[in-house]
């Protein structure tokens, strides 16, 4: 029996503006969603915006530099070298802004607002669904974002580990399964927390 398989549908996506980010084994899409004369949505690969999980980090760094910086003084480009997009960090009439630029130059630009924190809380709840764990792992891995500090990764030790879930008190999760996981993300679970810390401040 065969299955119908196709790497162009997203795992999840989340409206914001007029475009989507999305989800996909192993990437992360922001562009502008179009649908097909069969009705299948795509987001076109030329002009959208992606990350691979080998650059995740990277873009992780960055979207939190943007979110502490208090002023952009000269324009500062980041370059994914997989997947040709850039990220361009540039200021204009005292305001900062964020750039995501395709492969073919399609700009999609955030001003550090309301808008850019919807675009960093898709980051954050869509990041984790790119590693194509289950549904259960998922969701614990969100819990333990959530209810970890960011001294917590200084030292990340199984005592930490466990503290912590202990206090969630995961669904369905061997923790000894559970552990390893955390250890292997632990450098994006801290950017995705300081993230998280930027989206609640009310300020």
């Amino acid at each position: 029996m065969s299955q119908f398989c196709d790497s162009t549908i997203a795992i999840d996506r989340i409206c914001i503006q007029n475009f989507q980010i999305c989800a996909y084994p192993n990437k992360l899409v922001f562009g502008e969603c179009l649908v097909l004369s069969n009705l299948q949505t795509i987001l076109p690969v030329d002009n959208s915006f992606t990350i691979l999980n080998v650059d995740l980090d990277k873009f992780l760094t960055t979207l939190v530099y943007f979110s502490e910086v208090a002023e952009i003084n000269e324009e500062i480009t980041v370059t994914f070298q997989y997947t040709d997009s850039t990220i361009k960090l540039s200021s204009s009439e005292q305001c900062n802004y964020l750039s995501l630029i395709s492969n073919s130059n399609r700009e999609y630009r955030f001003k550090n607002d309301q808008d850019f924190k919807s675009l960093v809380s898709a980051v954050i709840d869509l990041s984790i669904l790119t590693y194509c764990y289950t549904g259960v792992v998922n969701y614990n891995l969100n819990k333990f974002l959530i209810e970890s500090d960011l001294l917590d990764y200084d030292n990340l030790t199984e005592d930490t580990v466990f503290a912590i879930l202990n206090k969630i008190k995961p669904f369905n999760q061997d923790y000894y399964v559970f552990l390893p996981l955390v250890e292997r993300h632990k450098i994006e679970l801290y950017r995705l927390k300081k993230l998280y810390l930027f989206v609640q401040n009310k300020d």
